[in-house]
């Protein structure tokens, strides 16, 4: 849901500057949530995690439905460590997530007057870019709802990210790229596709954990291209980049600039031979012999006329 906000920029929805106000504005927010709540991230389908939560009335809901075996619920700490331990006693993968605040709960109604007044003011645009949302779960076809109010709700309500893959699969995406420092969701995506009987093209994110480098980037870049994505592979204006040398020769193979009309400076030599002006060597060991004819050059051509017409010879 954090993401979104990037995404909205990305697609047109958001000047740079309204979703940097978003991001930090509703951030210095949730800081007054903090405390003894929590986060988790369970293995399980919606409908079984939401039978584990019944009996725990409003302390604790899910947060986000990311796959069709992973849902993250959120609430009172206490609650929620409960719950990953009887899931760990059953032989269920949960795990409490490092956050002591609970997104997409009903705790976050106390800061909903200061998000949506922070906010006020901030200018949606349609988008240039297919915008799609994990708070309707789907395509927005409108994307200037996107306003205060909608931000509130990305940080409220449920997460339907499963819902939203499995819309973008139905429309003919089969490449998924998670911008992140770290993939968290490409297992999901990958579970979702699975679920669909969707063979995926490519799903890879970008950085990793301890892997941050642009070498790092460059090797997902590659992946993307050879899954079939068409890569910009060209430097943003102005970069400045060294020259590449030979990695066993220490020197410039650039081609320097000349002047001259010397056949040496075409990498050719002569021929001597009375039609073929030069030759060069290929890298496959044959060569290539090139020439002009013409009257101008070989004025003896001349004596082969049929009806007054010259014609190369045969022979030549």
């Amino acid at each position: 849901s954090q993401g979104e906000i990037a995404a909205a920029h990305v697609a047109g929805v958001l000047s740079l500057d309204d979703a940097a106000r978003i991001v930090a504005l509703r951030s210095r927010a949730i800081t007054r949530l903090t405390g003894s709540s929590s986060m988790a991230n369970v293995a399980l389908p919606v409908a079984d995690v939401e039978k584990l939560l019944a009996s725990h009335g409003a302390a604790a809901g899910v947060a986000a439905v990311n796959s069709p075996h992973t849902t993250i619920i959120a609430g009172q700490q206490g609650v929620l460590e409960a719950v990953v331990a009887e899931c760990e006693g059953r032989g269920v993968r949960a795990r409490m997530i490092p956050v002591d605040y609970a997104s997409h709960s009903p705790q976050v109604e106390a800061v909903q007057e200061e998000i949506l007044n922070a906010l006020e003011g901030i200018s949606p645009r349609q988008s240039v870019i297919p915008f799609y949302s994990t708070v309707t779960g789907g395509l927005l076809e409108d994307t200037t709802v996107c306003d205060a109010a909608y931000w509130y709700r990305n940080l409220r309500e449920r997460v339907r990210f499963e819902e939203t893959i499995g819309v973008l699969a139905g429309s003919g995406h089969t490449a998924f790229v998670e911008a992140s420092p770290h993939p968290v969701l490409t297992l999901p995506v990958n579970d979702t596709l699975h679920a669909l009987d969707v063979e995926p093209a490519l799903v890879t994110g970008t950085l990793r954990r301890d892997e941050g480098s642009l070498e790092r980037f460059h090797a997902s870049l590659a992946a993307a291209f050879t899954a079939g994505l068409d890569v910009d592979w060209h430097q943003p204006a102005g970069a400045r980049v060294e020259l590449p040398t030979y990695a066993f020769e220490r020197k410039r193979y650039w081609l320097a600039p000349h002047t001259g009309a010397d056949l040496a400076a075409a990498g050719l030599r002569p021929a001597h031979h009375p039609l073929l002006s030069a030759v060069t060597t290929l890298p496959d060991g044959t060569h290539l012999f090139t020439g002009r004819i013409s009257l101008a050059r070989q004025r003896w051509l001349e004596d082969h006329r049929i009806l007054d017409t010259v014609l190369l010879p045969g022979a030549a």
